[in-house]
């Protein structure tokens, strides 16, 4: 009985595997449960038999993504703005163009829009945690007007505009999202607004 737990544990674990390398490589609409199973080297009747259907198989990946995600940007320290950037520059340059891709059709994919509501909620939680030095003192709207400022610098659109729109290295956009960041940073802290 452990044995057969294990074996179909294992098989879960390779499915979800290779759902999560064909979402963050393919727009959603052009990831299949055939395919999947093949890469995972299942028969498409288990692939059903785990997650039901293809948003039951998305689930499972968000899942397991959220949890990596969090736990990366969360190493992050807090008040010290070049190591905050790298960090999250590491996370886009790994998954920056996946969850662009998402982006492009959350409006479409009811599947899409919780994982990427919480990945909004946890920007904005990360900034105001990882930026606290340089928000202390800040109340009311003008703090929630700075931590927005905050997470549009941050954001992953930010990235693409520079890295992939533009052509910049890995380096010149996170010196740029780096000034960005300390921009506003210094204008909160250098202006009564």
């Amino acid at each position: 009985m452990e044995a057969r737990a294990a074996s179909t544990a294992a098989t879960r674990e390779r499915i979800v595997e290779a759902a999560q390398a064909r979402f963050m490589s393919d727009y959603y609409d052009d990831v299949t449960l055939r395919g999947v199973a093949a890469q995972a080297g299942v028969a498409l009747g288990t692939v059903v038999n785990h997650f039901k259907s293809k948003d039951g198989l998305f689930t499972a990946v968000a899942d397991r993504l959220r949890g990596q995600v969090e736990a990366e940007l969360d190493e992050a320290p807090v008040g010290d703005t070049s190591a905050a950037v790298r960090t999250l520059m590491d996370r886009y340059e790994q998954a920056g163009d996946a969850t662009v891709r998402a982006l492009a059709v959350e409006d479409r994919v009811e599947a899409l829009r919780p994982l990427l509501a919480d990945g909004r909620a946890h920007m904005y939680a990360w900034v105001e945690r990882t930026f606290e030095p340089a928000l202390h003192g800040m109340t009311g709207e003008r703090r929630k007007r700075r931590i927005l400022t905050l997470v549009v610098a941050c954001d992953v659109l930010t990235w693409k505009q520079l890295r992939r729109d533009r052509g910049l290295s890995r380096e010149q956009t996170t010196i740029l999202v780096e000034e960005l960041v300390e921009g506003i940073i210094n204008r909160s802290s250098g202006r009564n607004q």
